[in-house]
């Protein structure tokens, strides 16, 4: 799992720069907010299968599928009109919170912390999830909106 969330971290530092103009994008456009993230290179960006799980936009390697895929990596937002002075620390805090009372079992560690192309990221891991996922997700806050972005492997491999 190490070496994915340092993929993971390589992969979100370089999201965040340029290099990443002629890469297919998905932008989500919402009350408040517009969040584009960039296909990381070697995934396929899918915007239909995660519907049924409320994701917007789904990643994976494109011999795969949402449903089979070892690992995949998706992003959701949470807009911060409905409370406008939650830190970002707050606001993971509270996301936490809310995946250990799903998930009575699950354990949760501080990874990294970042700086990117002037954004923090907060990572933390999850492993013992009801499914059996080991997840590295990403925080970051911008003026509006909470941003998260997950990567999701079903082995530790």
């Amino acid at each position: 799992m190490k070496i994915i969330a340092m993929v993971f971290l390589f992969g979100l530092s370089v999201m965040t720069q340029s290099s990443f103009a002629d890469a297919q994008r998905f932008t989500i456009v919402g009350r408040g907010l517009i969040f584009s993230l960039a296909e990381p290179a070697g995934w396929k960006m899918d915007t239909e299968s995660g519907k049924r799980d409320g994701v917007s936009v789904v990643y994976y390697q494109p011999s795969q599928s949402w449903d089979s895929a070892p690992v995949v990596m998706y992003a959701n937002t949470a807009v911060k009109a409905c409370q406008p002075s939650l830190s970002l620390e707050d606001f993971i805090k509270h996301e936490v919170q809310e995946f250990i009372n799903k998930n009575p079992n699950l354990k949760v560690s501080d990874s990294e912390t970042f700086d990117a192309d002037g954004r923090k990221f907060v990572i933390k891991q999850f492993t013992g999830d009801r499914y059996g996922n080991h997840e590295a997700v990403a925080y970051m806050e911008e003026r509006d909106v909470y941003v998260s972005v997950t990567l999701s492997a079903n082995t530790l491999q």
